[in-house]
């Protein structure tokens, strides 16, 4: 019974946080900090690097090229250190 409720409640707290971080988006693209959702574009991953927003450009660049985290993270490493990556 107590794994059971060890259980609830850890999922219950990661669909809290999972809330907060589409919160957290939403209010970007509210802003015009962060591109529509499906209107990505090679433009708006350079401008989230520019601008030092890491993170982002890490899920922009997901999103635009339909890649996982770690491919996604080394392809804006190499942008930040001016390399070619062949996702790029």
């Amino acid at each position: 019974m107590i794994l059971l409720y060890f259980a609830v409640t850890f999922l219950l707290c990661a669909l809290v946080l999972q809330a907060f971080q589409w919160l957290a988006l939403a209010r970007l693209r509210q802003r015009g900090l962060y591109p529509a959702r499906g209107q990505v574009s090679e433009a708006d991953i350079r401008q989230l690097l520019d601008r030092g927003a890491y993170d982002l450009a890490i899920r922009a660049y997901r999103e635009y090229h339909g890649v996982d985290s770690r491919t996604a993270s080394l392809a804006i490493n190499s942008m930040k250190q001016g390399l070619h990556f062949p996702y790029c």
